[in-house]
């Protein structure tokens, strides 16, 4: 502080307080009293700078903040940097480098890293298994993986080859796309061996690649041999087993191939009694002869939705398993007519027909009277 400053001050503050007084008694104008008022004020403002401490001399000057390629990286375990900055500082340093980082500051840098350390993905199992046998024919197959895949990638390098051919289908995924599914767009042939094939291609979620490709490899099962021994012979009376011509007036009440004949015991329901007829739900089922309808529904307990026909002379033909009705009790139809439509009602393992003849109130062999085909 300056000492002759503040004296000069302190003298002339009674001057300038008395003069004001005189003024104010004498009634002066309002312009010379404001000038007084003025003048003391600014005095008063120098004496209160003057007792401020002066900046320069009650600050230390502030070091400079280190470029980035001034610090280094701590030593681990040290507790100090290798530039001989402590530990703190050196921590304060490099958070200072990530806020003024020219590209700023980013959650991307720890993304990629975990990114990085997540590991590949592999192939977990198929469906069916590697190495099974007789497998009934499926209509979808499966490939589960260790981690979210990617679709575009991964449906492609999926694929499945039957007897060395490629066989297609429709993809979708499953359990947050772990799971890969393809139905196939045709049944398995019988005794085909099927090979489920993930290629190389096939990329995660976050775009890593496969450990290896992998492959599964199972066999469908092919329908056993009519039993021989064990089945019940065929019983036809001579004298009522007609003659074996298309002139009969007999035609086939489906197309389709025969998959259990009669007197065969290839399922649980034992000792069969007809034919049995592939085909698939909503085909049309054609009257084998022309006659009159006697049963339309539901009959016995095993054979669902039917229809009975009554053609004359102790001959009748049954319709078992239908999915829907064509005609009504008492109707008289023609051969070839459609009378129903193939289903999987009652005691039934698939979509089919069962066929069947009765010849006076026995079940007979319905080859004997359908026309070779």
């Amino acid at each position: 502080m300056n000492l002759r400053l503040l004296a000069a001050a302190v003298l002339a503050l009674p001057v300038l307080v008395a003069v004001y007084l005189r003024a104010a008694t004498r009634s002066r104008s309002a312009i010379g009293v404001s000038l007084v008022a003025g003048a003391g004020i600014v005095i008063g403002a120098m004496l209160v700078s003057a007792s401020q401490p002066s900046p320069s001399a009650a600050m230390p000057a502030r070091p400079a903040i280190p470029t980035l390629e001034a610090f280094r990286p701590i030593v681990a375990g040290s507790g100090s940097a290798t530039d001989g900055r402590s530990s703190q500082t050196t921590a304060a340093l490099r958070q200072a480098a990530i806020v003024t980082s020219p590209t700023g500051p980013s959650d991307r840098t720890g993304e990629t890293a975990l990114a990085a350390s997540e590991p590949r993905p592999s192939v977990v199992r198929f469906r069916p298994r590697n190495g099974s046998r007789a497998v009934e024919a499926p209509l979808e197959v499966s490939v589960r993986f260790t981690q979210r895949m990617d679709r575009a990638t991964t449906t492609p390098a999926f694929s499945v080859v039957v007897d060395g051919t490629a066989w297609t289908g429709k993809a979708r995924w499953a359990e947050t796309d772990t799971v890969l599914v393809i139905r196939l767009a045709r049944r398995l042939p019988a005794g085909a061996r099927v090979q489920l094939v993930v290629s190389e291609t096939a990329r995660s979620a976050a775009g890593k690649a496969i450990v290896a490709s992998a492959e599964a490899a199972f066999t469908i099962a092919t329908p056993p041999p009519a039993p021989v021994a064990t089945q019940r012979p065929i019983v036809v009376p001579p004298s009522v087993a007609p003659p074996r011509a298309p002139a009969s007036g007999w035609a086939w009440p489906l197309l389709g191939r025969v998959t259990q004949r009669f007197g065969q015991s290839l399922t649980k329901y034992g000792y069969h009694e007809g034919l049995d007829i592939d085909g698939d739900t909503g085909d049309s089922v054609r009257a084998a002869r022309a006659g009159r309808v006697t049963l339309a529904g539901k009959g016995d307990s095993c054979g669902g939705i039917q229809v009975h026909l009554d053609h004359g002379g102790g001959i009748e033909t049954w319709y078992r398993h239908l999915s829907a009705l064509s005609v009504k009790v008492g109707q008289q139809v023609e051969r070839g007519q459609v009378v129903g439509r193939v289903g999987d009602t009652g005691c039934s393992l698939g979509s089919h027909l069962h066929f069947g003849v009765r010849r006076s109130g026995t079940f007979v062999d319905p080859l004997l009277y359908l026309p070779p085909r």
